[in-house]
This record gives C-alpha cells, structure tokens and sequence, in this order.
C-alpha cells in the first residue's frame, strides 16, 4: 500500500492544479514579480486581490483597514511593493513575517520584537503555533469569508461538507437513517467537523483559539452555531496537535477566527431552492459596529428557515413513503458579539459571545403509503447554545504578551421521538443532551534570545477546564445521567529559527525548529504528556520542505462513560450456545464503561512546498500524513447472535459466570432486560458476554493531500486564479488481536479513499466569477455477498457576483450574488437497504439535495 501512496503522491505532485491556501514561503512570494491591475475601491477588498493574483498570503485585521480606500495600482510589482503602495499614506505598516505579509497598526519603535495592541487584533497568531510569526510545519488549510461566499456556499456546515479531507459522516443533518455506525446520526441538525473519517470526536475545533461546549453526545463542536457574517476565517491544521491543544486533537484541529471589528451596517437576504423540489432557503443576515481609538465592537445576526427534502421531491426513492423525510426542516437564530477596549495603553480587554437557538424535525412513515400517524416516527429538536468568553492581555516593554482567558458555554439540545400505530404514540420519549463547559487560563508568549534567523520565542501557559454532561429524559425510558470531568493541563512551546533569507546562505534559505510539550491530568482517567517536533527548511528560495512528528489523545466522552449499562437476557441458542439445555440463558453486557481510558495516536507527516520565483503566482504543496491510533473505543462483537459460537471473542466471554458475578451484572447500575422469553433464573446463566465500550481496537490512517494554486493577470481580460485541493486517504481498524480487521475507508458508510475540488476564479472589475468541480469517490457496499460498487459522484457549481459600489440611487454599495450548486444535477447511486424505510444512498458521503439555486442581495451602509 505505501508503494500505491507514493506512486499517487508523484502523480499529484506532477499534475496537480488543485489547491486552497496554505501558508507558503514568503521570499518567494514577495520577490515574484506579477503584472497587476487593481481598481481604485475597499482596501480591505485591493488586498484580497493582490494576494489572489501574487499568490500571497496578506494578513490584517478588519478593523485595521475599515473605512479606507486604495488608490488604482497598476504595473509589475512584487506582492510587497504591491501592498506598500496600497496602504501608502494610511498610518499602516507591512511587516515581512516567515510564512505571510502581516499589515500592522503603525510603525514601531524601540524593541523589534514588540507587537502593537492597538484595535485589538493585529498580534498575529496561526492555528498551529502558539508563536507569534512562527513557522508552521504542520500543513494548513485556509478559508476565508470571502472564499466561503464566492464558492455559493452560504454557511460553516456547507464549507466544511466540500473539503476533500473532511468527512460528511458523524453528526450532520444530511445523515439519514440506516447509515450503519454508532456515530453516524443526526441529534438536532448541527454540523461537525469529522477530519480523516476517523470521528468528529477525533478532531478539535475552536473558535478564535479557545474550547466551547460539546454538542449533543458525541463530543464534537458545531459549527452550524457560527454565523457566516461572524467568521474572518477557518484555519485547519490536518495534523495531531494535542501538544498544543490537549485532547480530540487527533485527526487536526480547526480554527474559527471571527471577525474583531466593523464600521457601518451591512445587510443581505438570500433565497435558494433545490430545483428537483424541496429545501427552499430563506437567510437574512446583518452586521452592525462602530470602532474608536482605543476600540471597537461587532454585532452580528443570521436568521434561517430551510425546508424540508422528502421522498416525493427525488426519483431514486420513489419505492418510500412520500413524506418520508431526507433533509429534515431547520430553523435557526444565531447572533454574536464581540468587543475590544484598551483599559490602559499595554491592557487591553476582549469579549466574545455567540448564541444559537435551532429546530428541526423529520418524519419518517414505515409503511409505504399513509401518514406517519398510522405507522411512524416523529422526531423533534430544539438545540440552544452560547458561549463567552473575556479575555485581558497585557503587553510588556520587553515584547512579551501574557493573556488571562475564561470562558463559560453551554448547548442544550431537547430531543423528542415519537412512535406512532393507529393514530396513537405508542412509545413516546423526550430527553436533552446537556453539555456544560468552563476554562480558565493563563498563558504568556514572547522573545528569548537571538539567532541568526530571528529571536527565539516561547509561549507557555496552563488552566483548568470542566466539562459537564447532563443526559436525562422526561419521557420514555429512565435515563439520567449528570456527570462532570475536571481537566488540569500545562504547556510550552519552543520556536527556534536558525536561518532565514536574510542571510543568503546558499542551499539553506531557510531553517526552523518547533518543540512543544503538553500535560493534562483528567481527574480520575488518565494523566498524559504528549510532545510534538516540527521542522521547516528551505534549501532555496521557493521550495519548502517541512514535517512533524508528535503524540495525541482522545478521553473517552462522558457519554461513553457514563451513560446507561444494560444487562440483556437471551436465550443461549440465541447468542450462538450450543449442547446447553433448553432452559440455558447469557447475559450480553452493552453500553457505557466507566473503567475506559485516553485513545493515543502518534503520527507524522512530510510535507513539499513550491512556490517559484521565476513562475509568479504559482503555489503547489504535497503531503503524506501516517497515523497509528490505538485503544479506540469501540463496542467489539458487532454482531450477538453468534457469540457463543465464535472462538474471536473468548477473551470477551466468561463462560462459567458465579452467582455474585450474575448479581453483579442484574442489579444498579446495569439494567437487566429479560429477552430470552423465559423466567430470569440466575442459575440458569451459563455465560456472561461483555459487549460494553472497550478501549480495544487499533486503526492506521494513512494518505497524501496534494494542492496547488496559480493566479494570473492579464493587461485586458482581468485575474484568473486556478486552484484546488485532492485527498486520499487509507484506513484499516483492528478490533482487537483475535477480532480481524476492518477496512475505515473505500466501503460503505465511511470515507472513500479519493476527493477533490477545483475551482476556476476570474474577476475583472465588478464582476467575480467561480466555477468548482467536486469529485467524490466511490466506495464498495461489503454488508452483504456478493459486494457492489457504489458510484462516485461528479458535481460542478458555478457563482457571479457583481459589485455595485459606485452605482448610483439605492444600489449605491451593493452586491448581487446569483450562485448554483450542483449544476449538472448529479444524483447519488442507488444501494441495497436492509429496511423498507431506509433511503436507498450513502448519506454519509453524497448528498441528496440536488441542483439548488439561490440569489443573495447585499448592501452596506
């Protein structure tokens, strides 16, 4: 298999013209020249575009440049003369940093290493580092607001969905019914990021660098809670980073950076439809703020109405019950706040808040005509959930800043199932998944001594955090479960640069180290020390070679602690027993398993960047990334009713139980169901099979991400910018050492091993345009002899906008954005369903929604 990597990864390193934006070596993009030419408009806006036609990286604050106007640039330029020229006469200075061009408040004196405070936001920290202007060996993925909006996409869970190394399984209310695994399901319709296919509680995400509350059970954060009009970016590092971000952290972790400032109002309205029927999309958003000297503030609101997609809207499922539902209804509120003041001139105060309030509801009838109401399931769910978090930094004379962060946050989500026969709910249930969280810490980061290539840094720091799980119901089966785990933690990192370009060393342009080091203590479970090394070095100007080696964990989640332990009776025969007497019984053990401990990974990746001097605008990365993950948790007999019969799960088996160990198992806290159809007898026990969560299976993840990036302008026909991103991945599980092995990508219901996009970009004055291609691989239906192939699926989307910023009359600072996903109408390939009721595709990877439409307005004020 590593030889198929290889052969892929040369492949994608020659051919590629894919890519989204990484960091990449600022020599060679600052030193490229490239014909420009960029109208008189927004700076913010004249930015972009040199960074997408010099193919940079160009970093500023929003509030930085809020209010102020380039002048028309015209000529060849390098990307720094290029911004030198734009923010000329503006009080704003650019700074040359190892991987960007960081835009600065104003021009400083006395210590080089002192970063401004002034507007809140110009100290610029990349997820992946806690250094300020370090390196990043790690391979990041960048996405701005502006990229989101430009590709038709109209929130964080759509973006997410089209990235090639994310997976759409997990939580996501495209999930439907039948999509086999414990994890793949939708409890109130949020979004989770599910990186490498290896669990949403696998990856990390945080908003402007700190945790918030777990949504729902399964330990991962919804992004669906942000809204568009709140975010700068989403930064994501596709590689274990619990050295420096502590437990989940080991697929990646993703970033949300919101937006610090705004001067003006903004408004949009947006209306969209899937064209095959259904989803019909209302979305009205506003941004309102005001900045100050020594400050400044944010308000945003997103308000969304999506209804549903059912049976009746699509052809592929016209054997199901026509209100039988695929995208279940949505409704949504979501607002955030933030805000800036320097208390005094080095001490600055920061506030973020966000809030979300969301339903949805599904139907899903089990016979093939009629209402559910005759033979059905109702599902109702209202999720809550808010987050803030303060923040006071203190700049010192020296260039060292120390921050004291807290943050409070809780997401509720109420759940309600309804089983209705003949009109009448059978087998009602109500419940909430109620998640608490809170951190406090303290953290400091700053210079240490030279080197030839710049200052040695550090940043350090440690906390506390809690998580709360409150897992109850109100109806229906007795559940509850209020449990809390307390986290200890400390860190460091390490930043050495040994050689930058300065020195014209020939054969080293460039050479960097990063260590880093991380303690957490989970009261009660686990303590664990997880170190991480990267190292980036660049024998000539525009090529970059960099890796990382580290260790990472997951704690098991509370719900896979602590929730509900059940003790089923079965007849012997029926658990695969045999030569026992008819009146034989087992006991099959499910459930949660308080004695788990901390999943571990280590992992590492190689990682190409080209970037030439003499092919301006031209950026390409290839990287190989090899994960060995070990204790997973998993429930190990994935199916009873041969396991007995089975010699694979001996060591799972206790095939002459003691009349204390059946005791053990028929009382609190497991919860004995009698499904044998027999009167329990204790001593008629005869095997006690432990099916509950174990830390027992191991899995290696292991693929190549390939990129690239080109950008173009013409004297006459405006920028063109090429790009993309392509993904392949291979994964295999082994439940333990007698239970064989599993293929985690390539068959249904999990990742397929290849996904790509590209996009073709052309603006030219008012007008932007985009087109993408989305490819996502096939993978092969194995629940049954003889296996089939499930068909990949092809879909292209295309967008116009056209700004409207010196019209005249009421359109006078406008946009009109018309964009269409899913051009070509692409349907997801058909498969077997083992219920009548389950929609016949893989929804965990293609989606059903179809070509959908829709036509945003904007202005601001």
């Amino acid at each position: 298999m590593k030889n198929r990597l290889r052969s892929i990864g040369l492949k994608m390193a020659a051919c590629t013209a894919l890519a989204l934006v990484p960091a990449m070596p600022l020599h060679a993009q600052s030193v490229a020249v490239t014909h420009l030419e960029i109208p008189s408009q927004p700076l913010d806006r004249a930015l972009r575009q040199v960074a997408r036609q010099a193919g940079a990286q160009i970093m500023f604050s929003p509030q930085q440049v809020a209010g102020l106007t380039s002048p028309r640039l015209v000529g060849d330029l390098t990307a720094m003369e290029a911004v030198q020229q734009l923010i000329a006469g503006t009080g704003l200075v650019a700074v040359e940093s190892a991987s960007a061009i960081i835009i600065r408040g104003k021009a400083q004196t006395g210590a080089a290493d002192k970063t401004p405070t002034t507007g809140g936001s110009n100290d610029i920290v990349v997820t992946g580092s806690r250094i300020r202007g370090a390196t990043v060996a790690s391979p990041e993925i960048t996405l701005s607001r502006d990229d989101i909006v430009r590709a038709g996409q109209s929130n964080l869970s759509e973006a997410i969905r089209s990235l090639p190394q994310n997976f759409s399984g997990g939580q996501n209310p495209m999930v439907a019914m039948g999509a086999g695994g414990s994890q793949n399901i939708n409890i109130g319709a949020g979004s989770t990021l599910n990186l490498r296919g290896i669990g949403q509680d696998a990856t990390l995400t945080l908003i402007n660098g700190h945790r918030v509350a777990y949504n729902a059970a399964y330990q991962g954060i919804d992004v669906s809670s942000i809204p568009l009009a709140a975010i700068d970016r989403l930064e994501i590092v596709t590689d274990g980073s619990s050295a420096l971000y502590g437990s989940d952290a080991v697929g990646g972790v993703a970033n949300i950076i919101l937006r610090q400032d705004y001067d003006g109002l903004w408004a949009s309205a947006r209306l969209g439809a899937a064209t095959d029927g259904g989803d019909f999309q209302q979305q009205y958003s506003a941004v309102a703020g005001k900045r100050w000297n020594n400050g400044g503030f944010i308000a945003t609101y997103d308000f969304g109405r999506d209804t549903a997609v059912t049976a009746d809207d699509r052809s592929y499922t016209s054997h199901l019950n026509p209100a039988q539902t695929l995208v279940p209804y949505l409704k949504h509120h979501s607002a955030l706040i933030s805000a800036h003041q320097n208390l005094l001139p080095d001490l600055e105060f920061k506030v973020d808040a966000t809030f979300n309030d969301r339903w949805s509801n599904a139907t899903t009838p089990v016979n093939p005509t009629g209402s559910y109401l005759a033979y059905g399931l109702l599902s109702d769910n209202h999720t809550v959930s808010y987050s803030v978090a303060p923040s006071l930094t203190y700049q010192f004379a020296d260039g060292w800043h120390s921050t004291l962060l807290g943050v409070h946050g809780e997401d509720t989500t109420d759940y309600g199932s309804d089983l209705y026969l003949n009109g009448e709910n059978i087998s009602p249930t109500k419940g909430c998944y109620c998640n608490k969280f809170d951190n406090v810490e303290l953290s400091a980061e700053g210079p240490l001594f030279p080197l030839p290539g710049g200052s040695a840094r550090l940043a350090f720091g440690g906390g506390y955090r809690s998580n709360g799980f409150h897992a109850f119901r109100t109806v229906g089966d007795p559940q509850d479960v209020d449990v809390r785990q307390s986290v200890y933690y400390a860190y460091g990192e390490l930043y050495l640069p040994f050689v930058s370009p300065n020195q014209a060393i020939p054969g080293l342009s460039a050479l960097s180290l990063d260590v880093a080091l991380r303690y957490e203590d989970y009261t009660g479970t686990d303590r664990l020390v997880t170190p991480k090394l990267g190292i980036s070095y660049e024998p000539v100007p525009g090529l970059q070679i960099k890796g990382t080696w580290g260790k990472s964990f997951r704690a098991p989640t509370l719900y896979e602690q602590y929730t509900v332990q059940y003790a089923n009776l079965y007849a012997a025969a029926a658990v695969g027993g045999s030569g026992y007497p008819a009146s034989s019984t087992a006991i099959v053990l499910s459930g949660a398993n308080p004695d788990l401990k901390s999943e571990r990974a280590a992992s590492w990746t190689v990682t190409a960047v080209v970037a030439p001097i003499g092919f301006s605008g031209f950026h390409a990365e290839i990287s190989y990334f090899h994960i060995n993950y070990d204790d997973r948790v998993v429930t190990p007999i994935t199916s009873t009713s041969a396991a007995l019969a089975n010699p694979a799960y001996t060591t799972l088996i206790d095939y002459d139980p003691s009349a204390s160990d059946v005791e053990r198992v028929s009382s609190a806290p497991f919860r004995l169901q009698n499904l044998s159809g027999m009167t329990f007898d204790p001593a008629s026990v005869v095997a006690l099979i432990d099916n509950r969560n174990r830390n027992i299976a191991s899995e290696l993840i292991e693929g190549v991400d390939g990129s690239a990036r080109y950008s173009l302008t013409t004297p006459g026909a405006g920028s063109f910018t090429l790009l993309g991103n392509l993904a392949y991945l291979d994964s295999h599980q082994r439940l333990g050492t007698n239970l064989g092995e599993l293929a985690a990508t390539g068959v249904i219901f999990y990742p397929p091993h290849l996904r790509g996009r590209a996009g073709l970009l052309w603006d030219k004055g008012a007008i932007s345009l985009s087109s993408f291609v989305n490819y996502i691989g096939g993978v092969t239906d194995n629940r049954k002899v003889p296996t089939v192939r499930v068909g990949s699926m092809t879909t292209l989307d295309f967008s116009v906008r056209v700004d409207l910023d010196s019209a005249g009359g009421p359109l006078r600072n406008s946009q009109v954005l018309l964009a269409v996903r899913n051009l070509n109408n692409a349907k997801p390939t058909a498969i077997r369903t083992t219920a009548s009721y389950f929609p016949p595709y893989d929804s965990t990877n293609y989606s059903p929604l179809g070509r959908f439409v829709s036509l945003t307005l904007s202005k601001h004020w």
